[in-house]
């Protein structure tokens, strides 16, 4: 039988009390690293948290910014709008009103693979990187449920 004290009584009522949470995570770039042909040179890692009660309104807007911007039927992804920067800025415009965090993790190839054994053990690394996402969002939102993209290949 365990007892709690005080303090973790406390702290039990306080996670209680939090809003649950839904982090989408996806994923850019390849983890190969041939960069002379076509080897992406960043890895990213991309969180977005949005409030349980919330994931209505998320989803409403984000349709709406898509269909504003000839996504309705794809996925909005930034290789297809290019250099286009003033459709860019609108995109982020119509987005930046909706309420959400993202957490993002940049991890820069070219400077893990000197004197690295990363080549080797890619894979490892890849769920090393996913791995220490996951902590922070846990630590950070202890009622979190996960949701991870699974269009298109991923060595993880």
């Amino acid at each position: 039988m365990h007892q709690l004290s005080f303090n973790e009584v406390a702290q039990e009522r306080t996670l209680l009390s939090l809003p649950g949470r839904t982090a989408y995570i996806d994923e850019c770039g390849n983890f190969g690293f041939d960069f002379n042909n076509g080897g992406s040179k960043y890895y990213i890692l991309c969180a977005v948290i949005v409030k349980n009660s919330n994931i209505h309104k998320l989803h409403t807007a984000v349709s709406a910014v898509k269909q504003n911007n000839g996504f309705s039927q794809a996925e909005m992804k930034s290789s297809i709008i290019g250099s286009n920067y003033k459709r860019r800025n609108k995109i982020i415009a119509e987005l930046l009103p909706i309420e959400f965090r993202v957490i993002l993790f940049v991890a820069n190839k070219q400077e893990f693979i000197k004197d690295s054994p990363l080549t080797s053990y890619r894979k490892s690394f890849i769920k090393f990187l996913h791995q220490h996402l996951y902590n922070i969002l846990y630590k950070t939102y202890p009622k979190l449920k996960i949701i991870e993209d699974e269009i298109g290949t991923s060595d993880f």
